[in-house]
């Protein structure tokens, strides 16, 4: 097992908190809790399109740094939840219902 920064272990305490008491769909869980109380940023998909968009505000993107880590960190997540998939920490059933949408927003409020 590998040693996870704060960030990571954030992310896993919002796995964690997933009920186990019915099946829940991980989008869900991005949309109110990695893309509302995580980060500042918000996702895009189309998938008849096969886009994403990844949404910085425009302060934060102004910003080069601030670019810099907020990009560094999406990546890291993903980079997680690949990791926790491979080592079947987390199984993830694919939503039919989000490939057949034009677009799909991750992001509570948006």
């Amino acid at each position: 097992m590998r040693i996870f920064n704060k960030r990571e272990k954030d992310i896993l305490k919002m796995l964690y908190n997933i009920s186990n008491d019915e099946l829940e769909l991980f989008s869900f869980h991005l949309k109110n809790k990695y893309f509302k109380d995580l980060t500042n940023s918000a996702l895009f998909l189309f998938p008849k399109r096969e886009e994403v968009f990844l949404y910085i505000p425009k302060i934060e993107f102004d910003n080069l740094v601030k670019r810099k880590n907020i990009m560094m960190e999406f990546m890291e997540f993903l980079s997680l939840i690949n990791f926790l998939k491979e080592e079947r920490f987390i199984n993830i059933i694919p939503n039919e219902d989000v490939g057949l949408s034009e677009l799909h927003i991750m992001r509570k409020d948006f």
